[in-house]
């Protein structure tokens, strides 16, 4: 396994609304508990709002990591859906219409780090080791748009047997990729994420890590 973890309480995020320069500099989030549905973000504007949205859960020896539902209303009206499995951290693009919200459903009394932003962001990378699942999604670009990004990934440390780790997603011109990362990597990539494509991984072996991304100029 990759030697070490990381702080669970370390919210790893930026973002900022595209919104104008003031705001690009801005974050907001917090800390939300699954014992209820509840509501991320609430777009109070006549105009709507293009973000990114990350979770990160607040990983405890004893956590069990339910699946985190999101659902919100895009800009040109229509109800939109996606979630976050058993996984260190994933970042959401999305487009939310006027008097839109995001709201949440998670189940147990797990607790959820979130920030909303939309530069740079990222999180803890976990693959196979207890409680996480050996494959998952860093990003998802669910709005209307392809996404250029800049993504770093690197492993907490060495392990002793051969780990191979697989990224792949579909590009803006809708042809599939994907890149393989060996042993003690640290690794960064340009990708063309596709309007609703996902940038998944998957592991051979447990360890943990950290990604990170940037919205390409």
């Amino acid at each position: 396994m990759f030697s070490g973890r990381l702080a669970r309480t370390a919210l790893l995020v930026a973002a900022a609304l595209f919104l104008n320069p003031a705001a690009r500099a801005q974050t907001i989030g917090g800390e939300i508990l699954c014992t209820a549905p509840g509501t991320f973000f609430t777009n109070t504007s006549s105009v709507a709002q293009n973000f990114i949205l990350t979770l990160q859960p607040v990983v405890t020896t004893d956590s069990t990591l339910p699946t985190v539902s999101l659902s919100w209303t895009d800009a040109p009206g229509r109800k939109k859906s996606a979630s976050m499995g058993a996984q260190g951290s994933e970042s959401f693009a999305m487009s939310v219409a006027p008097a839109g919200t995001v709201s949440f459903s998670c189940s147990g009394d797990q607790a959820i780090d979130w920030q909303i932003g939309s530069t740079k962001g990222g999180g803890n990378f976990d693959c196979g080791s207890a409680p996480f699942s050996a494959s998952g999604t860093l990003f998802l670009a669910s709005g209307d748009a392809a996404i250029d990004l800049i993504v770093g990934i690197t492993a907490n440390g060495v392990s002793p047997s051969p780990i191979t780790a697989v990224l792949s997603w579909t590009d803006s011109a809708g042809r599939h990729r994907s890149a393989q990362l060996s042993n003690a990597f640290s690794t960064g990539l340009a990708i063309s994420l596709g309007k609703g494509a996902g940038l998944a991984y998957d592991c051979s072996a447990a360890g943990t890590g950290n990604w990170a991304f940037a919205v390409a100029p």
